[in-house]
């Protein structure tokens, strides 16, 4: 069965790229450019094996955004994604899930290695 990921940026050239990667590990990406459109898309969409979330996003941060999907979906793998390095703060989430934190700009291999390992 194949894989499922939700990718959400408020950067549409970002989600773009992320999804053309993914989709070359047979990986189906839902897209999404905000938090609040995520919890939308969580409505219609049953599970994802990963979620990648930009920690800086208007209206609803990629924390904020995590929680809220993390009440529908507790056993989804999550990559949190920054221009910033924000390692530490992942870290003190405390996450009893796989995660991972990917810095931009990050490289098609960094991006395709951390997603494949966290859903395997």
């Amino acid at each position: 069965m194949a894989k499922k990921a939700l990718i959400i940026d408020d950067e549409r050239p970002l989600l773009d790229i992320i999804s053309e990667v993914l989709s070359h590990l047979d990986i189906v990406c839902i897209q999404s450019r905000s938090g609040k459109e995520a919890l939308e898309l969580a409505k219609v969409h049953d599970a994802f094996d990963v979620i990648l979330v930009d920690m800086n996003m208007p209206e609803m941060n990629g924390k904020e955004t995590y929680f809220e999907l993390q009440k529908i979906y507790p056993k989804s793998a999550v990559v949190f994604m920054s221009g910033y390095d924000i390692s530490d703060k992942i870290t003190e989430l405390n996450l009893k899930i796989p995660n991972t934190f990917l810095k931009k700009p990050f490289s098609i291999a960094q991006l395709s290695d951390v997603v494949q390992k966290l859903i395997q």
